[in-house]
């Protein structure tokens, strides 16, 4: 009797087992370590991150003893993993939390902050807030891993402070917004635009004479980099990303291709702000000026009738930042005449 009734959890062990082995989520990890094997071709450099899809695999097996719940949590993870591997984009995966590595631990931790930037700009709905400006206090708190800048010491493992400073300074002055709402949106578009290392990005913006008889009046918000639906464009000179295109304005990256140039040109109804966010261009002038060097991080403001182009010199894309106020117009889009060519 005894003998009996010890077999009968080994049999029900065993048949445990035979369940486990056809259950369909174990027929996926085949799919998973494929997708192993092709993550650590395109992750090469990271060694965190194919580490951390092999613990992930681990992680799939014996999800058929949790609740259906758990399994379609796993399903749902597997599914993300899988489109990764089709895809060949680590960071998609990392983003949707579907891997999880230290590096992406580390990010969650690790800021940058900026406390009480004060700046006067134009900023209101009111009559008597359109033609003056005022005070306008900034904080910014910018998600990102710091360990690689811990480690090389370089300005480009991280984000210059300084440099970000200067397009808040420049985008909010250009703009003259007339809400907080809409000048924290395309402040955070832009900063996620022209600084992809960062993941997200808070913004807090007060203004400290906005109501009588209290000390300040402000809003704060938080974005990272999937809040923000961009697309790209081909161009004459390469591509146009959009960033952020609202009712008052667009937010644009255009990216010169190597040897190629935007042409001289001008508007006659939108106000452009550029400056250069990566690589080398040469600022295109009018016949008989000698083209300069752009300075990186350098705004420009274009206003009505200015004439200006850009020509990459280089055998590596360029990048420059666009603020047009309306959205682009095309038929705005005015050529003039090259001095090359």
């Amino acid at each position: 009797m005894l003998r009996k009734r010890r077999a009968e959890p080994e049999k029900r062990a065993v048949r445990r087992r035979d369940r486990s082995a056809i259950h369909p989520i174990d027929a996926r990890v085949f799919q998973v370590s494929t997708l192993t094997t092709t993550l650590a071709k395109v992750v090469d450099h990271d060694i965190d991150v194919a580490r951390a899809v092999i613990r992930f695999v681990g992680g799939i097996r014996g999800a058929h003893r949790r609740s259906p719940r758990s399994r379609r949590s796993c399903r749902g993870r597997l599914a993300e993993a899988a489109s990764l591997r089709e895809s060949g984009s680590v960071d998609r995966a990392l983003a949707a939390g579907a891997i999880s590595t230290p590096s992406a631990r580390t990010m969650a931790r690790d800021r940058i902050e900026i406390e009480g930037l004060q700046l006067d700009c134009v900023i209101g709905v009111l009559p008597d807030e359109r033609d003056r400006e005022q005070p306008l206090c900034v904080d910014v708190r910018l998600d990102l891993d710091l360990g690689r800048a811990g480690k090389s010491g370089r300005i480009g493992d991280t984000v210059d402070y300084a440099r970000l400073v200067r397009e808040l300074r420049a985008l909010l002055r250009f703009r003259r917004y007339k809400l907080l709402e809409n000048a924290a949106e395309e402040c955070a578009a832009m900063l996620l635009g022209a600084h992809p290392l960062v993941s997200t990005i808070g913004l807090r913006l007060v203004k400290p004479k906005a109501i009588h008889g209290a000390r300040a009046a402000g809003i704060a918000i938080e974005r990272t980099q999937d809040d923000f639906e961009r697309r790209t464009e081909p161009s004459r000179f390469g591509q146009v990303e959009v960033l952020l295109e609202t009712r008052e304005a667009g937010l644009y990256l255009l990216h010169v291709a190597p040897k190629q140039r935007i042409a001289l040109h001008h508007h006659r109804v939108m106000r452009e702000l550029e400056w250069l966010v990566d690589g080398e261009l040469f600022h295109v002038g009018a016949r008989g000026t000698e083209p300069g060097p752009i300075v990186p991080a350098a705004p420009i403001a274009w206003e009505h009738d200015q004439l200006h182009g850009y020509e990459n010199r280089s055998d590596e894309q360029a990048t420059l930042f666009c603020c047009d106020t309306p959205p682009f117009i095309p038929a705005d889009e005015i050529v003039g005449e090259e001095i090359f060519g």
